[in-house]
């Protein structure tokens, strides 16, 4: 049995809660039947996507209705995994961003020229 919604099918875009655009995937009568969250990569070498704590709960609460589109932008592919949740181990990272321009506002520069 084949999947009836692949891509070009019925997408309509929709404010999410969040104030963010989710897509959604609609059957002819207009039930949500897939979450998609969209992620792209372009140099081909790109082996990882990066999902924000919310949108990674959105997976586990919505299981089976979630799908994550990985677009792989240099090979001309589409990657579409069903309950990512479930099925991939993604590695959690906590980063700080630092302003570069607020870091040389309260230390010491120096120059790189070799002397």
């Amino acid at each position: 049995m084949t999947d009836p919604l692949l891509p070009g099918d019925n997408y309509v875009r929709r404010q999410a809660s969040s104030s963010r655009q989710a897509r959604f995937s609609d059957d002819e009568q207009g039930r949500v039947v897939r979450y998609i969250e969209v992620k792209g990569r372009g140099p081909e070498d790109a082996d990882v996507v990066t999902m924000t704590g919310p949108e990674w709960e959105a997976a586990r609460r919505l299981g089976d209705q979630h799908w994550l589109y990985i677009v792989l932008l240099g090979d001309g592919m589409v990657v579409m995994i069903r309950n990512p949740y479930t099925k991939l181990k993604p590695r959690e990272l906590k980063r700080w961003l630092v302003s570069v321009t607020e870091a040389k506002g309260h230390g010491e520069s120096i120059a790189l020229d070799g002397d």
